[in-house]
Protein backbone atom coordinates (compact mmCIF):
# COMPACT_ATOMS: atom_id res chain seq x y z
CA UNK A 1 0.00 0.00 0.00
CA UNK A 2 1.67 3.41 -1.07
CA UNK A 3 1.85 5.39 1.93
CA UNK A 4 2.64 9.07 2.66
CA UNK A 5 3.77 9.78 6.11
CA UNK A 6 4.28 13.40 7.53
CA UNK A 7 6.33 13.66 10.81
CA UNK A 8 6.85 16.04 13.38
CA UNK A 9 5.56 18.87 11.27
CA UNK A 10 5.12 22.37 12.55
CA UNK A 11 2.52 24.82 10.75
CA UNK A 12 1.74 22.12 8.06
CA UNK A 13 -0.85 23.87 5.66
CA UNK A 14 -2.48 20.90 3.19
CA UNK A 15 -3.82 21.13 -0.17
CA UNK A 16 -1.17 24.46 0.55
CA UNK A 17 1.74 22.41 1.05
CA UNK A 18 1.11 20.26 -1.90
CA UNK A 19 2.93 21.87 -4.57
CA UNK A 20 6.07 21.53 -2.40
CA UNK A 21 6.10 17.72 -2.31
CA UNK A 22 8.05 15.30 -4.41
CA UNK A 23 5.32 12.95 -3.99
CA UNK A 24 2.65 11.69 -6.16
CA UNK A 25 -0.51 12.70 -3.68
CA UNK A 26 -2.65 11.00 -6.79
CA UNK A 27 -1.69 7.71 -6.62
CA UNK A 28 -1.23 7.46 -2.54
CA UNK A 29 -3.98 5.29 -0.60
CA UNK A 30 -2.75 5.93 3.26
CA UNK A 31 -2.09 9.72 4.74
CA UNK A 32 -0.66 9.45 8.40
CA UNK A 33 0.27 12.31 10.30
CA UNK A 34 2.86 11.66 13.12
CA UNK A 35 3.21 14.67 15.75
CA UNK A 36 2.50 17.45 14.05
CA UNK A 37 1.24 20.82 15.41
CA UNK A 38 -0.28 23.93 14.57
CA UNK A 39 -1.64 22.35 11.39
CA UNK A 40 -4.82 22.64 9.00
CA UNK A 41 -5.43 19.28 7.10
CA UNK A 42 -8.23 19.98 4.62
CA UNK A 43 -8.15 16.64 2.31
CA UNK A 44 -9.59 17.42 -1.38
CA UNK A 45 -10.49 14.93 -4.30
CA UNK A 46 -8.23 16.33 -7.05
CA UNK A 47 -5.26 15.84 -5.03
CA UNK A 48 -6.25 12.51 -3.21
CA UNK A 49 -8.37 10.89 -5.51
CA UNK A 50 -7.46 6.99 -4.17
CA UNK A 51 -7.41 7.97 -0.77
CA UNK A 52 -8.83 4.85 1.30
CA UNK A 53 -7.10 5.42 5.09
CA UNK A 54 -6.50 8.00 7.13
CA UNK A 55 -4.37 7.61 10.17
CA UNK A 56 -3.46 10.76 12.81
CA UNK A 57 -1.00 9.92 15.52
CA UNK A 58 0.02 11.96 18.46
CA UNK A 59 -0.83 15.71 16.96
CA UNK A 60 -2.24 18.82 18.85
CA UNK A 61 -3.52 21.96 17.94
CA UNK A 62 -4.88 21.15 13.82
CA UNK A 63 -8.10 21.58 11.88
CA UNK A 64 -9.33 18.67 10.12
CA UNK A 65 -11.91 18.67 7.15
CA UNK A 66 -13.07 16.63 3.84
CA UNK A 67 -14.03 17.96 0.38
CA UNK A 68 -14.84 15.71 -2.06
CA UNK A 69 -16.89 16.49 -5.25
CA UNK A 70 -16.02 13.13 -6.62
CA UNK A 71 -16.68 9.86 -4.78
CA UNK A 72 -14.31 9.06 -2.52
CA UNK A 73 -12.36 5.92 -1.51
CA UNK A 74 -11.98 6.65 2.08
CA UNK A 75 -12.65 3.73 4.64
CA UNK A 76 -11.20 4.35 7.40
CA UNK A 77 -10.09 7.47 9.60
CA UNK A 78 -8.02 7.00 13.21
CA UNK A 79 -7.24 9.43 15.41
CA UNK A 80 -4.99 8.46 18.50
CA UNK A 81 -3.32 10.45 21.05
CA UNK A 82 -4.72 13.74 19.43
CA UNK A 83 -5.26 17.01 21.33
CA UNK A 84 -7.08 20.30 20.61
CA UNK A 85 -8.87 19.47 17.15
CA UNK A 86 -11.51 20.64 15.13
CA UNK A 87 -13.62 19.09 12.98
CA UNK A 88 -14.27 20.63 10.46
CA UNK A 89 -16.61 20.46 7.63
CA UNK A 90 -16.54 17.31 5.88
CA UNK A 91 -18.77 17.47 2.85
CA UNK A 92 -18.83 15.07 -0.45
CA UNK A 93 -19.42 11.55 -1.43
CA UNK A 94 -17.76 8.89 0.95
CA UNK A 95 -19.57 5.51 -0.50
CA UNK A 96 -17.47 3.73 1.02
CA UNK A 97 -16.98 5.13 4.78
CA UNK A 98 -17.81 2.78 7.29
CA UNK A 99 -15.61 3.60 10.33
CA UNK A 100 -14.38 6.62 12.44
CA UNK A 101 -12.34 6.10 15.29
CA UNK A 102 -10.45 8.23 18.51
CA UNK A 103 -8.74 6.75 21.12
CA UNK A 104 -6.38 8.41 23.56
CA UNK A 105 -7.14 11.58 23.03
CA UNK A 106 -8.49 15.37 24.49
CA UNK A 107 -10.47 18.15 23.53
CA UNK A 108 -12.12 16.76 19.81
CA UNK A 109 -14.84 19.00 18.81
CA UNK A 110 -17.03 18.54 15.62
CA UNK A 111 -17.87 22.52 14.91
CA UNK A 112 -18.50 22.22 11.04
CA UNK A 113 -21.36 20.53 9.61
CA UNK A 114 -21.46 17.07 7.84
CA UNK A 115 -22.82 17.07 4.17
CA UNK A 116 -22.99 15.07 0.93
CA UNK A 117 -23.77 11.09 0.96
CA UNK A 118 -21.61 9.76 3.87
CA UNK A 119 -21.50 5.86 4.39
CA UNK A 120 -20.40 6.29 7.48
CA UNK A 121 -21.56 3.23 9.83
CA UNK A 122 -19.74 3.42 13.06
CA UNK A 123 -18.22 6.13 15.38
CA UNK A 124 -15.87 5.42 18.06
CA UNK A 125 -14.77 7.27 20.95
CA UNK A 126 -12.16 5.39 23.26
CA UNK A 127 -10.39 7.17 26.39
CA UNK A 128 -11.82 10.38 24.62
CA UNK A 129 -12.22 13.04 27.29
CA UNK A 130 -13.46 16.68 27.59
CA UNK A 131 -15.07 16.38 24.23
CA UNK A 132 -18.01 17.69 22.39
CA UNK A 133 -20.00 16.40 19.23
CA UNK A 134 -22.16 17.58 17.01
CA UNK A 135 -22.10 21.91 17.47
CA UNK A 136 -23.35 22.42 13.81
CA UNK A 137 -25.80 20.21 11.58
CA UNK A 138 -25.09 17.16 10.85
CA UNK A 139 -26.36 14.48 8.36
CA UNK A 140 -25.13 10.89 8.86
CA UNK A 141 -27.75 8.54 7.06
CA UNK A 142 -25.88 5.27 7.42
CA UNK A 143 -24.81 5.72 10.95
CA UNK A 144 -26.10 2.90 12.96
CA UNK A 145 -23.37 2.68 16.13
CA UNK A 146 -22.05 5.37 18.75
CA UNK A 147 -19.54 4.32 21.09
CA UNK A 148 -18.20 6.09 23.87
CA UNK A 149 -15.94 3.39 25.85
CA UNK A 150 -13.33 3.31 28.34
CA UNK A 151 -12.58 6.80 29.82
CA UNK A 152 -14.91 8.94 27.95
CA UNK A 153 -14.55 11.41 30.45
CA UNK A 154 -16.22 14.70 31.12
CA UNK A 155 -17.46 14.40 27.79
CA UNK A 156 -20.22 16.74 26.45
CA UNK A 157 -23.09 14.56 24.14
CA UNK A 158 -25.44 16.84 22.26
CA UNK A 159 -27.46 15.04 19.00
CA UNK A 160 -29.87 17.52 19.38
CA UNK A 161 -28.52 18.90 15.54
CA UNK A 162 -27.90 15.27 14.48
CA UNK A 163 -29.60 13.56 12.01
CA UNK A 164 -29.27 9.74 12.07
CA UNK A 165 -32.29 8.11 11.26
CA UNK A 166 -30.55 4.09 11.20
CA UNK A 167 -28.88 4.34 14.11
CA UNK A 168 -29.85 2.32 16.87
CA UNK A 169 -27.33 1.41 18.97
CA UNK A 170 -25.42 4.05 21.78
CA UNK A 171 -23.02 2.57 24.45
CA UNK A 172 -21.32 4.02 27.20
CA UNK A 173 -18.61 2.27 28.92
CA UNK A 174 -16.71 2.95 32.40
CA UNK A 175 -16.63 6.55 31.43
CA UNK A 176 -17.16 9.74 34.49
CA UNK A 177 -18.79 12.80 34.72
CA UNK A 178 -20.42 12.49 31.31
CA UNK A 179 -22.44 15.52 30.29
CA UNK A 180 -25.76 14.20 28.09
CA UNK A 181 -27.41 16.97 27.00
CA UNK A 182 -29.44 15.49 24.92
CA UNK A 183 -30.12 12.56 21.94
CA UNK A 184 -32.45 14.63 20.08
CA UNK A 185 -34.30 12.69 17.39
CA UNK A 186 -32.42 9.33 17.80
CA UNK A 187 -33.88 8.71 21.37
CA UNK A 188 -36.94 7.26 19.85
CA UNK A 189 -35.48 4.99 17.57
CA UNK A 190 -32.82 3.19 19.57
CA UNK A 191 -32.73 -0.27 19.89
CA UNK A 192 -29.70 -0.58 22.20
CA UNK A 193 -28.66 1.82 25.17
CA UNK A 194 -26.02 0.33 27.17
CA UNK A 195 -24.73 2.80 30.36
CA UNK A 196 -22.26 0.44 32.27
CA UNK A 197 -19.87 1.63 35.01
CA UNK A 198 -20.27 5.21 34.07
CA UNK A 199 -19.93 7.54 37.43
CA UNK A 200 -21.47 10.83 37.94
CA UNK A 201 -23.06 11.58 35.12
CA UNK A 202 -25.47 14.13 34.40
CA UNK A 203 -28.83 12.91 32.06
CA UNK A 204 -31.04 15.43 30.54
CA UNK A 205 -32.88 12.80 29.16
CA UNK A 206 -35.23 10.24 30.64
CA UNK A 207 -33.04 7.50 31.50
CA UNK A 208 -35.85 5.09 33.07
CA UNK A 209 -37.16 4.64 29.53
CA UNK A 210 -33.95 4.01 28.17
CA UNK A 211 -33.34 1.85 30.72
CA UNK A 212 -35.71 -1.43 29.13
CA UNK A 213 -33.45 -1.10 26.24
CA UNK A 214 -30.43 -1.95 27.65
CA UNK A 215 -29.40 -5.96 26.65
CA UNK A 216 -28.65 -8.83 28.10
CA UNK A 217 -24.97 -8.68 29.43
CA UNK A 218 -24.24 -11.52 27.41
CA UNK A 219 -26.00 -10.60 24.51
CA UNK A 220 -24.25 -7.04 24.78
CA UNK A 221 -20.55 -8.20 24.82
CA UNK A 222 -21.12 -10.62 21.74
CA UNK A 223 -22.37 -7.85 19.87
CA UNK A 224 -19.40 -5.32 20.64
CA UNK A 225 -16.73 -8.19 19.19
CA UNK A 226 -19.06 -8.02 15.85
CA UNK A 227 -18.46 -4.37 15.94
CA UNK A 228 -15.28 -3.67 16.18
CA UNK A 229 -13.46 -2.61 13.17
CA UNK A 230 -10.22 -3.72 11.33
CA UNK A 231 -7.31 -2.48 12.97
CA UNK A 232 -4.69 -3.63 10.28
CA UNK A 233 -4.29 -0.51 8.41
CA UNK A 234 -3.47 1.18 11.18
CA UNK A 235 -0.42 1.30 13.56
CA UNK A 236 -0.98 0.80 17.31
CA UNK A 237 -0.63 3.18 20.23
CA UNK A 238 0.09 2.66 23.99
CA UNK A 239 -3.15 3.01 26.07
CA UNK A 240 -2.97 5.88 28.10
CA UNK A 241 -4.08 5.83 32.04
CA UNK A 242 -7.12 7.76 32.08
CA UNK A 243 -6.97 8.54 35.38
CA UNK A 244 -3.78 10.30 35.21
CA UNK A 245 -4.29 11.80 32.09
CA UNK A 246 -7.56 13.30 33.41
CA UNK A 247 -6.42 16.60 34.08
CA UNK A 248 -3.47 17.41 32.50
CA UNK A 249 -2.31 17.77 28.88
CA UNK A 250 -1.29 14.46 27.09
CA UNK A 251 2.10 13.91 28.07
CA UNK A 252 3.39 14.06 24.46
CA UNK A 253 7.29 13.60 24.51
CA UNK A 254 6.52 10.59 26.39
CA UNK A 255 4.19 9.34 23.63
CA UNK A 256 6.59 9.91 20.85
CA UNK A 257 9.21 8.08 22.34
CA UNK A 258 7.13 4.83 23.30
CA UNK A 259 5.62 5.19 19.58
CA UNK A 260 8.89 5.07 18.00
CA UNK A 261 10.51 2.93 20.53
CA UNK A 262 8.05 -0.18 21.06
CA UNK A 263 5.53 0.50 17.85
CA UNK A 264 7.25 1.67 14.56
CA UNK A 265 10.52 -0.54 14.12
CA UNK A 266 13.43 0.43 12.34
CA UNK A 267 12.47 -1.50 9.59
CA UNK A 268 9.10 -0.31 9.23
CA UNK A 269 10.05 3.31 9.44
CA UNK A 270 12.73 2.58 6.39
CA UNK A 271 9.42 0.69 4.62
CA UNK A 272 7.56 4.15 5.00
CA UNK A 273 10.54 6.17 3.51
CA UNK A 274 10.56 3.82 0.68
CA UNK A 275 7.13 5.07 -0.38
CA UNK A 276 8.15 8.82 -0.47
CA UNK A 277 10.31 7.66 -3.19
CA UNK A 278 9.21 9.30 -6.93
CA UNK A 279 12.24 7.51 -8.71
CA UNK A 280 15.12 5.40 -8.08
CA UNK A 281 17.89 8.08 -8.24
CA UNK A 282 16.01 9.13 -4.62
CA UNK A 283 17.78 9.24 -1.67
CA UNK A 284 16.15 6.19 1.25
CA UNK A 285 16.18 7.65 4.74
CA UNK A 286 15.77 5.78 7.74
CA UNK A 287 14.52 7.23 10.89
CA UNK A 288 16.05 6.73 14.30
CA UNK A 289 13.63 4.53 16.09
CA UNK A 290 14.36 6.75 19.63
CA UNK A 291 14.21 9.78 18.37
CA UNK A 292 12.72 9.90 15.15
CA UNK A 293 15.77 11.79 13.23
CA UNK A 294 16.15 11.21 9.61
CA UNK A 295 19.92 9.37 8.39
CA UNK A 296 20.89 8.18 5.83
CA UNK A 297 20.42 4.70 4.48
CA UNK A 298 23.77 3.48 5.38
CA UNK A 299 24.50 5.17 8.25
CA UNK A 300 25.56 3.68 11.17
CA UNK A 301 24.83 5.86 14.14
CA UNK A 302 22.07 8.54 14.64
CA UNK A 303 23.36 11.84 13.58
CA UNK A 304 20.70 13.24 15.93
CA UNK A 305 21.14 11.11 19.21
CA UNK A 306 24.37 8.83 18.75
CA UNK A 307 21.65 5.81 18.44
CA UNK A 308 24.01 2.82 16.90
CA UNK A 309 22.15 1.41 14.34
CA UNK A 310 21.76 -2.80 13.82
Amino acid sequence: MHEIVFRKKKYLQLPAAISSLNKDTKIAKKLSFHFCTNSKFNLNSKDWPNLEYIEIIGCRYFEFSLDFSIPSKIKQIFFANAEYVDIMEIKGEFPEFYSWQFENSKFIKFKGQFSGENNLNTLQFSNVQRSELFNSSTDLPFLENLLFLDGCNFFKVNLSLLKAPKLERIWFKKSNYLNIISLGTVEGQLKSFKFEKCAYPKLNVDFSRLSRLIPDQKETQSELLNFKDDRTHFRSVKQLDPIKTSNDSLPVNSLEKDFYNSVQTEEDSLNSAKNFLNSPTETILKFCPTCGNENPQDATFCSSCGLKFR
